[in-house]
């Protein structure tokens, strides 16, 4: 008997450890990994959504945050950011800082288009390298920027 609940102590930890090495389930509340990188704006739709075509060189980048999902836009006239949580297929994010600088008009209005879009609930719709983004008058809709070397 001893014997055998000696080789049991001495195998257990080999056996439970495996368990607990193995990779983390994915949770619902995760957002899928397709989403993380920077994201061009395609065409938009909704109040305020002309300005958001001024301004060619919009970005918006997704990433990886301890909260859930961070964001990034750049391209318009300020730097705008947030991070906030993921439960299926929305986001909700914390208010979002911005930088405070003045430029031409088309490019603020640019800025508070997107912010719009991302203020409160969004409906995030993935379609290969297509984002919907979904709040709701507003959409905009989103390519994967090929000149983006990272992920997140």
């Amino acid at each position: 008997m001893r014997r055998v609940l000696l080789g049991f102590s001495l195998i257990a930890p080999a056996l439970l450890g495996g368990v607990a090495a193995g990779p983390a389930a994915a949770s619902p509340n995760d957002p899928p990994d397709a989403l993380y990188g920077a994201w061009a704006v395609a065409s938009a739709a909704g109040p305020g959504s002309q300005a958001a075509m001024a301004a060619p060189s919009l970005r918006v980048r997704f990433g990886p945050d301890k909260v859930g999902l961070r964001v990034g836009v750049s391209g318009g006239c300020n730097g705008i950011g947030g991070a906030g949580s993921f439960d299926g297929d929305q986001a909700a994010f914390r208010p979002l800082i911005s930088t405070m600088m003045a430029c031409e008009p088309p490019l603020m209005e640019a800025d508070s288009f997107v912010s719009k879009v991302l203020e409160g609930p969004v409906r995030f719709e993935l379609r290969g390298d297509t984002l919907l983004l979904r709040n709701g008058a507003r959409t905009l809709e989103l390519a994967r920027d090929p000149e983006d070397g990272e992920d997140g």
